[in-house]
């Protein structure tokens, strides 16, 4: 769960730099895309390719967090945000990024309420990312790197998840 709940802090940090568009769609259009591919990721993790270690899991999510950070990175553009209609490379790294979060989620009591659950951890984190960037923004707006903070948040967590 604390996959879910950070790359739901992350991306609602980066939906924070958003210029198109109302927030409230773009975290909504966030909250589906990870709804339909975090339970394709938990359903085939638990399921059909349970014999695939949490091992290789999780160092599929790395690679995974790795090649996000760099789409985001090359993605960027000041007056549109992180997420273009037409970046290919950001929504493929993000479908896969969300897959992959979905397939670390292990079923604790039910599937059902474990993957609901892991839904509104994705949510909140959503939130509460938008909130803390909201807040660096207010306190710094003049620095050039503070959209790249998240990302530097989402280094730490995941080499930490990788030990």
């Amino acid at each position: 769960m604390l996959a879910v709940f950070v790359i739901g802090a992350v991306t609602g940090a980066l939906l924070f730099y958003q210029r198109l568009g109302e927030w409230e769609r773009w975290m909504l259009i966030m909250l589906v895309i990870f709804a339909g591919m975090g339970y394709l990721g938990f359903s085939l993790s638990n399921g059909y390719l349970s014999f695939v270690t949490e091992a290789w899991v999780r160092a599929f999510w790395f690679v995974g967090v790795l090649a996000f950070m760099v789409s985001a990175i090359m993605a960027y553009r000041p007056r549109h945000g992180f997420f273009g209609r037409y970046d290919f490379r950001m929504w493929a790294s993000v479908i896969a990024l969300f897959f992959l979060s979905g397939a670390l989620v292990n079923v604790w009591i039910s599937a059902v309420f474990t993957y609901i659950f892991s839904v509104l951890v994705f949510a909140a984190g959503l939130l509460i990312g938008f909130l803390a960037q909201s807040y660096l923004y207010s306190y710094w707006p003049r620095f050039e790197w503070l959209p790249y903070v998240p990302l530097l948040v989402l280094i730490f967590v995941s080499a930490g998840k990788l030990l």
